[in-house]
């Protein structure tokens, strides 16, 4: 609902009569509860002063004023748009038949999803609503004022400022509506929780953190390092679906938040037992950077919190909103069907269930260990560029001399998109031969490089992540005798349309990846060039696509890349299947291995070896 003028002004007589009556914040709740519904609308008797000069704002500036960036940051605090807002609630009503009489909005903000309730849920009784940053509070009840100003029978309005981490909703509810499990009530809980994620959170410094806990039980590394990321949203989501359960019995409980589709999938996915309680799951994907400006898949989550939980979600795709000042339908032209689902199925989590269901017996175990590239992070020290003279600069523009059998050439992802590198731009530093090696006899064995790194101890030391901790000062990760086998199978992480790259030493050095891209290593190159083909047939391709959301940031990871059915592509892949493959080597390539790998013999007798070697470890 959009900013009234007339409606203000009257709001502003309003307060200005109660501030001439000289009543005390009782005796003005009470008037403003009686009339408008709205409890402990002040807090003190100074309230009445600063909400007349926010109205006086909203007046001379109905959008409002930018927010800090780092604040909006923090919080992850993308206000919805009161035209979004207005839209969904509309599309919950008319579309899905959603007539909640009970509202519990946990992250209400300015309060925008508020006034789209009370103006398109004929039926509500009463909103409940809760803000952690106390700025919001005045303004979010100033818009639900706003919003029942003219209604003869205003809903019950309670907005507090509190935390939803650790605010009790069901008994709170059960306060104001003491007979709440005798009189079934329809339940929606809605709203836009912080789109921000821990990690971002910490290079904030931020204190907004939900308590840490690791309920998906993730193991050593993974803990530490990108796999444990989340969305604090999935936390808050999370929480009110465990909070809500225990009622969900007695009463219909809806939930209805905006957030990015990583949070749906890790919702659905990392769901160690059934005690998330959701039922037909359905996804809207909205247009993220049109309203919010994100590049990251967004939209409205819809789900029954009820019992017994399922987990598959039914994607929908909204109509793109290019015009923002003009009403538009945001559900797309099909409304009842689903563009495709994505969940459990056959004990596994996939992206696309019907491409999943075709590419089926591709499921199974890399009996080879995919491993991911050197992990630093420190870029300006560690990767070197080469001038057109032979010299080594890093990327403080300093020119570095240390010892050679230190460096090796790098690829990252964008080096090995397609199925045969670019050649290598860079060329890393490798401090260590294995995880845990110890950094400090480079002092002797390489003298210039150790006066190299002492000069950048500052910045090694400076690193975040806790893999670093306890471990030597220069150490790195990704590391160990895999990285330095000669002949090598490359995929990025980050690219949408996955491709195996087949990667052959440079003058006898090996290649390295950096950490976003995954590699297998083989110490000869018939081996290389096979598993290679094998890996880059379509079916292998379409079934690695079921199984991952092409818009995150990286879809192909090791766990998915593990789940690739080795052993049935040995079984099942006549010669012909892979020759084209094979015909695409450049002669170079070829000339290191051996040019009979393009004939059937050689790769029939390749395949009984090293099926024979597989069985044998």
């Amino acid at each position: 609902m959009e900013w009234d003028p007339h409606r203000l002004r009257k709001m502003q007589e309003m307060f200005r009569s109660l501030q001439s009556q000289t009543l005390n914040p009782d005796e003005a709740n009470h008037y403003v509860k009686s009339r408008w519904g709205i409890h402990e609308f002040f807090d003190s008797r100074n309230d009445l002063p600063d909400y007349l000069n926010i109205l006086e704002g909203i007046i001379s500036s109905p959008d409002g004023s930018q927010q800090n960036d780092h604040a909006r940051r923090e919080f992850g605090d993308f206000q919805t748009p009161h035209k979004l807002s207005s839209q969904i609630c509309e599309f919950l009503h008319v579309k899905r038949k959603l007539s909640p009489k009970i509202i519990v909005e946990p992250t209400c903000g300015v309060g925008n999803f508020l006034s789209a309730s009370i103006q398109h849920f004929p039926e509500l009784q009463m909103i409940y609503a809760v803000e952690l940053q106390a700025q919001y509070i005045p303004i979010a009840k100033i818009r639900c004022l706003h919003a029942v100003w003219e209604l003869p029978t205003p809903p019950m309005i309670v907005i507090l400022n509190t935390d939803v981490f650790t605010h009790s909703f069901s008994d709170n509810l059960h306060q104001y509506f003491p007979n709440l499990g005798d009189h079934p009530q329809e339940i929606l809980v809605l709203g836009n929780p912080p789109w921000v994620t821990n990690s971002e959170l910490s290079v904030l410094s931020s204190s907004n953190t939900p308590k840490k806990s690791n309920k998906k039980q993730r193991k050593g590394l993974d803990s530490l390092t990108g796999n444990s990321n989340f969305d604090i949203a999935e936390s808050i989501i999370t929480h009110l679906i465990e909070e809500f359960s225990p009622i969900s019995s007695s009463q219909k409980i809806a939930l209805a938040m905006l957030c990015k589709l990583t949070v749906v999938r890790n919702l659905i996915r990392d769901t160690m037992n059934d005690s998330i309680l959701m039922r037909n799951m359905n996804f809207y994907e909205i247009a993220g950077q049109n309203w919010f400006n994100i590049a990251a898949t967004a939209g409205l989550i819809l789900t029954d919190i009820a019992s017994p939980p399922e987990k598959v979600c039914h994607y929908h795709l909204f109509r793109n909103v290019q015009n923002l000042n003009q009403k538009q339908d945001i559900e797309s032209k099909d409304r009842n069907v689903s563009q495709f689902s994505f969940g459990w199925t056959n004990g596994h989590f996939v992206s696309n269930i019907d491409h999943y269901q075709r590419t089926l017996k591709l499921e199974g175990e890399f009996p080879l260990q995919f491993r991911q590239g050197i992990k630093h992070d420190l870029v300006k020290v560690c990767n070197l560029t080469t001038d057109a003279e032979g010299k080594l600069w890093n990327g403080y523009r300093e020119s570095v001399n240390i010892e050679k059998k230190f460096i090796y050439p790098l690829v990252k992802s964008s080096d090995i998109q397609d199925m045969f590198p670019r050649s290598p731009r860079f060329k890393v530093i490798i401090t260590q031969k294995f995880l845990g090696d110890d950094t400090q006899k480079l002092s002797e064995e390489a003298p210039l490089l150790w006066v190299y790194l002492e000069k950048h101890r500052d910045k090694f030391d400076a690193r975040k992540s806790k893999i670093y901790r306890n471990h030597s000062p220069y150490a790195m990760f990704g590391i160990g005798p895999y990285t330095f086998l000669p002949y090598k199978i490359g995929i990025s992480g980050f690219y949408s349309n996955p491709s195996f790259c087949l990667l052959f030493p440079k003058q006898e050095i090996p290649i390295i990846g950096d950490d976003t891209c995954y590699f297998l290593g083989f110490k000869e190159p018939i081996s290389a060039i096979y598993i290679w083909a094998l890996l880059n047939q379509e079916i292998v391709i379409d079934f690695l696509k079921s199984l991952v959301f092409l818009s995150s940031k990286r879809p192909f990871t090791k766990t998915v890349l593990q789940r690739i059915n080795l052993q049935y592509l040995l079984d099942n892949t006549v010669f012909n299947k892979i020759k084209p493959i094979l015909n695409q080597i450049p002669k170079n390539i070829l000339n290191l291995g051996d040019e009979s790998i393009l004939e059937e013999k050689t790769f029939q007798s390749w395949k009984l070896t090293f099926i024979h070697e597989l069985i044998q470890k």
